[in-house]
């Protein structure tokens, strides 16, 4: 049976139309077949990549955004120890301290006299000793 089709299709052939011409014919309109899908499908390809691309930025961006949120944190902390410190140092410089240090625990005591040098002008050191001791008198 199948070989009368075979027949009845070569019998509806135009006599100038052979079978290769026809084979030519299922091969191009197969191949415009084949270009029809190929181009929805390198779009799609492109589109998925830009995403996936798009995506591992916004993930790279947010991952950046955690670690400043961190780092920001750090550094309101270590200000506080730098102000903490600061202030500790000028608890330590403070002349009541050191006075208060130096005649308790090292057992010093104030001198009975000031004597001040003055090198640019030596003759006005007696004057400036006697100013302070006057000062110091009552």
């Amino acid at each position: 049976m199948l070989f009368n089709i075979k027949r009845r299709n070569k019998a509806l052939l135009p006599r100038n139309i052979n079978r290769h011409q026809k084979a030519r014919k299922s091969t191009k309109s197969r191949y415009k077949y084949f270009v029809r899908w190929i181009y929805p499908a390198v779009m799609v390809v492109v589109v998925v990549f830009f995403l996936v691309l798009f995506l591992c930025e916004n993930a790279k961006i947010t991952k950046l955004q955690y670690n400043i949120g961190c780092l920001k944190v750090q550094k309101k902390e270590i200000q506080k120890k730098i102000h903490i410190t600061k202030l500790n140092i000028e608890k330590l410089q403070s002349l009541e301290r050191i006075d208060r240090i130096a005649r308790n625990e090292i057992k010093m005591i104030e001198p009975a006299h000031r004597l001040l040098l003055n090198l640019i002008h030596p003759t006005k050191t007696a004057e400036f000793q006697e100013e302070t001791d006057s000062v110091e008198s009552p």
